[in-house]
Order: C-alpha cells, then structure tokens, then sequence
C-alpha cells in the first residue's frame, strides 16, 4: 500500500515508521522533510500554499494529520480547513481506497462527567471544536464511504515530558478534579494503521485509552515515580500560578470520559491501556536528561 500522510509531524512520523516496517511506502508531506524518518519518501510541501502541492504521488490511502502552528482561529483554520481542502484538490482522490483523519476528542463539549462515545452529541463550544467538526463533515463529502475519522484526546509519549517537569520540579498544582482523556504516541499510530488496513470501517472512532481519571490522578502518578513531593508546594498558592493548573482551566470544558469500545471492538488491542503503563518511560526520559545536564 502506498500512503500519503499529509502533515507527517509527531503522530505522523510515528505512523510511517510502521508503515516502512510492515512493508508500505508512506510519503511524509511536510516543510522540512530533513526531519523524516527513515524509509520514507519526502514530499516538501506547505499544505497551505497550493502552488508547492503539485505533483503529489499517486497513492492507495490519505492520512491527514496536520497540527495548527498556534491556539487561534486563524491558525487551526489554516491547518484543518485550507490546509485539507488544498490536498483534496491537488490529489487524484478518485484512486484513494482509504482516507483517515485525524480529528478530536475537542468536538464533544460535555462538561458533566458524562460517558462520551462516538454516538454522543457533537456540539463544539470551542472554535477549535467547531473548525474540526467542519473538517470532518469537508473529509466525508469528499472521499464518502472511504472516509473515517480518528477523534484524538491528549496525545503524549516521548519527548513530550512536560507535565513530568511541572510535576518534579513542583510547579505543578494538585487541582483537577475534572476527567481527563488521553492516549499514547504509539497508539495513535498504532491505531491508524489499523484503521487503515481494516476491511470495513466505520466513519468514526474515538482515540483513547481505557483510563479516563482527573489530571490530579495522573500528576500524582507521575510524583511517585519521579519521586517528587505530592502535593506540591505550589497547591497552596492556589490554582492559578502553576502551568498544569492552566492546562486544566483550558480543559475546562472537556469534562468527560470517552470511551474506546468502538475501536476496540473493531480489532485494536492498546499497547499503553492507560498512563500508568505510559508515563514511566517519559518519567525516566525527563530524569535521564537531568543526569545528562549534571
């Protein structure tokens, strides 16, 4: 198979490197593509200046998965609306089998705690929710009963040690009562690849793990095995000072747990079921680097 994966960043460099070892061509779209992976076929391009996408290869499957470049309307309308429409246009689409989007979980505004699945009502409060509702609904009158869509929650996995750093170095908050959903890098394209091979897919699927739990869950987690004091001393300056804390408040709507069945149901079987299998190597990662600076 011959894929096309149009934004080959973080999650999509992760998917072309399974597509090269299980014997696939992947084509990574992106500006810069020094920064590929092995065994994939660079295709430089700017998926929001249509002159720089001509001649793209003919290719079985579509994987778009690009990242907005900044939190404003502006940004995510370049990169999931003008963005998707300039590939759409300059591809051969008619000779696709298959196309996979990579949306999210930011789609659903539920706020109570409530189960969310596929099935739930879609009725974004945020711009982000609403330009990628757009995106999907533009990814299906295109390419129809090839089309699926791949609803994402938090993506975290290596390099991205962040939350580890807030969390060891203190500055974390112990707030957070709300759920929180999440996947791992390798299930995102883990699960992907699986969407792209499955004989009969459905139009959507939720990308999460099997552990929805309030970020405070996580955070304490993550202080045992980095052996950090929890709670932190920056709870008691209460939850506006610490960078987790902000992460929470712009998460504020998104009070909910999704739950994967569908996807499971359909054959995938997780290899991080949840954070706790997840962050110990990202917690090692984070206190690796330490030892590398002393």
């Amino acid at each position: 198979m011959r894929v096309l994966i149009a934004g080959c960043g973080y999650v999509g460099s992760a998917l072309a490197t399974r597509l090269v070892a299980s014997g696939h061509t992947a084509f990574g779209l992106r500006r810069n593509v020094a920064a590929l992976p092995p065994g994939v076929v660079g295709v430089a391009a700017d998926l929001r200046d249509p002159s720089t996408l001509t001649g793209l290869p003919a290719v079985d499957a579509l994987v778009y998965s690009a990242a907005a470049d900044g939190r404003t309307r502006e940004s995510y309308e370049a990169a999931y609306l003008h963005g998707l429409a300039n590939v759409l246009a300059a591809l051969d689409t008619r000779a696709l089998v298959r196309g996979v989007l990579t949306s999210s979980t930011a789609v659903y505004a539920q706020e109570d705690g409530s189960i969310v699945d596929e099935q739930s009502e879609t009725q974004p409060t945020s711009f982000s929710g609403e330009i990628l509702l757009e995106a999907e609904q533009l990814w299906r009158e295109r390419l129809g009963d090839r089309a699926v869509v791949l609803r994402l929650a938090g993506i975290y996995g290596p390099t991205r040690t962040r939350l580890v750093r807030t969390v060891a170095d203190g500055t974390a908050s112990a707030s957070g009562d709300r759920f929180s959903n999440r996947i791992h890098l390798a299930d995102c394209a883990g699960s992907l690849l699986h969407l792209l091979t499955h004989p009969a897919p459905e139009f959507t699927y939720l990308g999460v793990d099997h552990d929805p739990a309030p970020l405070r869950d996580v955070m304490a987690f993550i202080a045992a095995r980095v052996d950090a004091p929890w709670p932190p001393a920056a709870a008691a300056a209460g939850p506006e000072t610490s960078e987790p804390a902000r992460v929470a408040r712009r998460a504020e709507g998104n009070n909910k747990r999704c739950v994967n069945t569908r996807l499971v149901a359909s054959g995938y079987a997780l290899e991080y079921p949840s954070y706790r299998e997840g962050y110990p190597a990202i917690c090692d990662e984070y206190l690796a680097s330490l030892r590398d600076q002393s």
